[in-house]
């Protein structure tokens, strides 16, 4: 099971500096919140841990069972959608999974309506691309970190409770870091907050 060690970690872009020495640790097989004010790096926080942006000073430490490894397999609900904007839900899920077409049709119908999980998602709403998003992530086998950031933005309330059981149901031992505002989300998911 994976774990991440933070040390010192420093970054600034232009002259804004977002961390200055943070230091945090997240236990493996947990579920945790960035829930700091808005502005505070937390989507630069979950790109750090990512890989798709680098510290400028300190070290982001994956272990397995107390064990240094080299980055494990991440998956990742970004803010924004990256979808196959002409593939369909179903396509979408195939083409960055190594599910089925049989499979994914089963895992998006367990949050979308049927007749929408094989049209364009540009012909999608907002809040169920998000949940497209959230069936990719929670799919991507290779995944020991699941990462998402703000992924219920346009969720209704019981859009929002389908989703967050879906990911409970399918989060197993895998560590995950989710960023929100809202304490609903803490709630729904049992999340550890994480402040700095």
């Amino acid at each position: 099971m994976i774990s991440i060690i933070i040390k010192n970690l420093y970054k600034k872009f232009d002259d804004t500096e977002l961390f200055n020495g943070l230091s945090l640790e997240f236990n493996a097989g947990q579920a945790y919140a960035l829930f700091s004010p808005s502005g505070s790096g937390k989507t630069t926080l979950l790109r750090l841990i990512s890989g798709l942006q680098n510290p400028d000073k300190g070290d982001i430490i994956f272990k397995n069972n107390g064990k240094i490894i080299h980055k494990p397999g991440i998956s990742m609900v970004f803010q924004e959608d990256r979808l196959c904007e002409d593939f369909s839900a179903v396509d979408n899920i195939v083409f960055a999974t190594k599910l089925s077409k049989t499979t994914a049709t089963g895992e998006l119908i367990k949050l979308l309506p049927e007749n929408l999980i094989h049209k364009p998602v540009s012909k999608l709403s907002g809040g169920q691309r998000r949940r497209v998003c959230i069936v990719r992530a929670m799919n991507y086998e290779e995944a020991s970190i699941i990462l998402m950031d703000e992924p219920f933005t346009g969720l209704d309330i019981e859009s929002k409770k389908i989703s967050c059981n879906y990911i409970l149901n399918k989060k197993a031992d895998r560590l995950m870091i989710l960023s929100t505002h809202d304490t609903e989300d803490l709630n729904f998911l049992g999340l550890t907050p994480v402040n700095f």
